[in-house]
């Protein structure tokens, strides 16, 4: 099994060759994503952070978004032009929504094993919480908390 990272979205994962057994493939993602937000997130916080206002008559918020997606390596074949690339496409290019062909990653969401974000918690810019999704044929099957800072009601 080999993880391989696209080179136009840095938070997009492409796995070679995935293990056969679901739990063990799910295992392997959570120990990379924990790995990840270890490395990346923890400390960095602040640059995953963006203030807005929407007009100068409403209040401004802060959002706060890191993500990690996971999806099948496949190799496209054939002339079909709506997402008969493969996931592969991605490694190396970004999407393409017009045109005579069309490559998005939403043809390929029968592709998607797990995604992971993290937000802040509801009525909170200072704690997240951070959730791995698991996928299967579109469903989403399982979920992991892997950060939970949010205050218990």
């Amino acid at each position: 099994m080999e993880f391989i990272q696209s080179k136009v979205y840095p938070d997009l994962y492409l796995v070679k060759n995935p293990i056969y057994n679901r739990d063990s493939l799910h295992e392997a993602i959570k120990k990379m994503v924990i790995q990840k937000v270890n490395n990346e997130f923890t400390g960095n916080e602040n640059k995953y952070k963006s203030k807005y206002e929407y007009s100068s008559s409403s209040p401004s918020g802060t959002d706060l978004y890191y993500c990690l997606s996971f999806y099948e390596y496949s190799k496209g074949w054939g002339t079909n032009p709506f997402g008969e690339a493969g996931t592969q496409h991605f490694i190396d290019h970004e999407e393409d929504p017009g045109g005579f062909s069309s490559e998005l990653l939403e043809h390929y969401y029968e592709y998607r094993i797990a995604e992971f974000d993290i937000r802040f918690c509801e009525n909170d810019t200072i704690n997240c919480l951070g959730i791995l999704r698991y996928f299967q044929n579109d469903e989403e099957i399982k979920t992991d908390t892997i950060i939970n800072q949010c205050k218990k009601k």
